[in-house]
């Protein structure tokens, strides 16, 4: 009889311990899963992040894409700016030449014009100098036949 009174004290005391210990899994079983509610979270707000960053990745992406574009444009447009800018340069130079063969064509019209107002002065002078020349003949050759006709005279 005392041995199973032992035995029936040692199983309330069983009975006891196990009742702490379903406490104790009952809270562990709680804490579990207030956890996989938390780590579920985590989880969901992960994949937010993840698929916030591919978004922000992606409009990173399109930005460079655009600002690459825009680049392109701009060097460009910079290369025709500087295309122009020597075309400009070119004509300028052309123009700059062109009016000083314009200068050296009339200088060397003028120095035409006043070579033939020369060589005309010359001409003038040299027809002149044959009349001096051809009356200084006439007046000697009528000297002469003076002298011959005074000659004669004699």
């Amino acid at each position: 009889q005392q041995q199973v009174d032992e035995l029936h004290q040692k199983l309330a005391e069983a009975e006891a311990t196990n009742s702490e210990l379903m406490v104790h899994v009952s809270s562990i079983e709680e804490s579990n899963m207030i956890l996989k509610a938390f780590v579920k979270s985590l989880e969901s707000a992960q994949k937010d992040d993840v698929e916030k960053l591919e978004k922000a990745f992606e409009n990173s992406n399109t930005l460079n894409s655009e600002l690459q574009g825009r680049i392109s444009q701009m060097k460009q447009k910079r290369k025709e700016e500087v295309e122009q800018l020597l075309i400009l340069r070119a004509v300028s130079e052309s123009e700059n030449v062109n009016t000083e063969l314009h200068n050296r064509i009339e200088e060397s019209k003028q120095r035409s014009l006043k070579m033939e107002k020369l060589k005309k002065y010359l001409l003038d002078c040299q027809s002149l100098q044959n009349q001096v020349l051809d009356q200084i003949k006439s007046e000697k050759q009528k000297d002469n036949e003076k002298e011959k006709g005074t000659e004669r005279d004699q």
